[in-house]
């Protein structure tokens, strides 16, 4: 799969030591019937993936910011708004520096463009549309 770095921001790399830490988006924007599922992936590189929360939001096409839910640094805390609760599922794979959000029965207002997010540095996005 072919890794695309989409921030340019200054605001998306946290300095930190020598090298900048940043999360990566592992795929291209989609399109998805209604009642589908997807799964949306980012990556964490240059700090300890497993001492951070990653909180995902989306931003809907009218440019409306919601907080969807997070996942502890350790993986084994999970929130999640009541508009995504039993929908969508947060994971994370700390031996890979991995977060996922797994979307089951999407609905048309999911679309949104999708973000992964480590603080408050918005690092990585996903764009979903359902038609």
């Amino acid at each position: 799969m072919k890794k695309k770095q989409v921030c340019r921001s200054p605001y998306c790399e946290v300095k930190g030591g020598v090298q900048p830490q940043r999360l990566v988006q592992l795929s291209d924007p989609v399109v998805i019937k209604p009642g589908a599922s997807h799964k949306i992936s980012c990556q964490g590189f240059d700090y300890t993936f497993s001492d951070y929360n990653i909180n995902w939001v989306r931003e809907t096409s009218d440019g409306r910011f919601q907080w969807l839910g997070y996942i502890s640094g350790g993986g084994s805390s999970t929130g999640y708004h009541d508009s995504v609760k039993g929908r969508f599922t947060f994971s994370k794979d700390n031996s890979n520096n991995m977060a996922h959000l797994q979307m089951t029965v999407v609905k048309s207002e999911d679309t949104a463009r999708y973000y992964c997010t480590r603080l408050a540095h918005t690092d990585t996005r996903q764009c979903l549309s359902v038609t």
